[in-house]
């Protein structure tokens, strides 16, 4: 008698428990995207400025592909084709309008023809 009245109380506390870890599964989840997306936040940024600084010192070459773009500043926010052109638009991750933006232009060959800095 003394097991079944056990097993009536363990019971129905156990399952609030079992149902409970998945709920502080989710939160551990969700916790630790949030990082990773916070890191990959601070890295595009970090190339982003990178970016800004080769053009603001003139040290962007124009021989560089757009794959040599993408591996030294990152992926752009946007990528688009214009007047038979490929335009990379990059800007810090967060900041929306207005904000700092820089547009690399690339010719049909692939190869980085212009850039644009807008302050």
């Amino acid at each position: 008698m003394n097991k079944i009245y056990f097993l009536l109380i363990a019971l129905p506390i156990l399952s609030i428990f079992v149902g409970c870890s998945q709920s502080l599964l989710t939160l551990i989840n969700i916790s630790r995207e949030q990082k990773s997306q916070a890191v990959f936040i601070a890295e595009q940024d970090k190339k982003f400025e990178i970016l800004i600084k080769d053009i603001t010192s003139g040290s962007l070459n124009p021989k560089l592909t757009q794959r040599d773009c993408i591996n030294r500043y990152g992926q752009p926010i946007t990528q688009k084709q214009r007047d038979g052109q490929t335009v990379l638009l990059y800007r810090r991750q967060r900041d929306f309008f207005p904000s700092e933006k820089a547009y690399l232009y690339f010719d049909k060959d692939g190869f980085l023809s212009k850039w644009e800095h807008i302050q």
